[in-house]
């Protein structure tokens, strides 16, 4: 039985709430299985009330991964991907959901 603290085993408060990624993940999956949205969200907020920020913010995330796949397709190894391109890049929030 450990008897020590999470501060002395060295867990980090990543999320900055007291939850644990798991905990925090249970979570977000109970609400999207309750409303039957992503997390709850019915609405996006942020797209509502700054259309213009929030496309610029779309745009930057897109344009960031779009350059790592080409400078990834110039250091490939495979001549499969360094020549047809054969590969995928994907974006994960914290609690490892694709974006």
């Amino acid at each position: 039985m450990n008897m020590m603290s999470n501060k002395e085993v060295g867990f980090a408060d990543l999320l900055k709430n007291g939850q644990t990624l798991k905990q925090f993940r249970d979570g977000i999956i109970a609400r999207t299985e309750a409303t039957g949205s992503y997390n709850g969200l019915e609405k996006l907020e942020f797209r509502d009330a700054d259309p213009i920020g929030y496309e610029k913010l779309f745009s930057k995330l897109r344009g960031g991964l779009v350059h790592a796949r080409e400078t990834a397709k110039k250091i490939a190894a495979s001549p499969i991907v360094e020549q047809e391109g054969e590969l995928c890049f994907t974006l994960y929030n914290a609690v490892g959901d694709c974006v």
